[in-house]
């Protein structure tokens, strides 16, 4: 899908009154936040959605929805943000009350089962075309350049908050190892992931820690 065609097909979702004023809402709280969750990974997720819904026939006016709040979980509890996803599908039904409790139900199914699933760690598991879509959307946004400097934002992120032993550039460098398994779940994001192959997460990983290796032999 060309660039214009998926402009066109958010701009003519975000006509539909209840889903525009969703859109300004989030997008005057993300933009005020200094997190690696921010408005820019929200618009990319979100335009990432729009051309994996299409491909997949999947309901954008579920999907588009979700992925405004899927990160929801990141501003109300942002001490535990491996939970986002759980605390962002209880907390989304407070933005949603213009849709019907069905719809909102399926949206917050569909933020509950965004995350990424990669070896060491199981993710709730997504079935509906809306979930899958959703879910590969955001791990997307890993791929590529762009998704390189995203992956180094986050976890250096949770390295801030005592996460594992990402402030320290190894863990880094681990983390990014570990971003290079994950599992996507529709035949659209792989052919998007396969045109976002470079860099290479391996290789970008392995040479990080062979030139740490230097560093790290000193022993005082």
């Amino acid at each position: 899908m060309d660039n214009d065609k998926a402009y066109r097909i958010l701009n003519d979702l975000l006509t539909e009154p209840r889903l525009g004023r969703l859109y300004s809402a989030m997008k005057t709280m993300y933009s005020e936040l200094k997190i690696s969750h921010n408005w820019e990974h929200i618009m990319r997720v979100t335009l990432n959605a729009v051309v994996l819904g299409t491909e997949e026939n999947a309901n954008l006016r579920l999907v588009i929805p979700a992925a405004l709040l899927h990160d929801i979980g990141f501003v109300t509890n942002p001490s535990e943000p491996k939970k986002h996803n759980e605390y962002g599908a209880s907390a989304c039904h407070s933005y949603l009350t213009e849709w019907s409790e069905a719809e909102r139900k399926k949206i917050s199914d569909i933020i509950l089962k965004h995350k990424g699933k990669y070896p060491g760690y199981t993710a709730y598991e997504p079935s509906t075309p809306e979930e899958k879509v959703l879910c590969d959307a955001d791990q997307i946004d890993k791929f590529g350049w762009v998704g390189l400097l995203q992956v180094i934002k986050v976890y250096a992120e949770y390295g801030s908050i005592g996460y594992k032993n990402f402030d320290t550039l190894r863990g880094l460098a681990e983390g990014i190892e570990e971003a290079s398994h994950i599992e996507l779940y529709t035949d659209a994001a792989r052919k998007m992931a396969e045109a976002l192959k470079e860099p290479s997460y391996h290789e970008v990983s392995k040479s990080v820690l062979a030139e740490l290796a230097f560093y790290e032999g000193w022993k005082d």
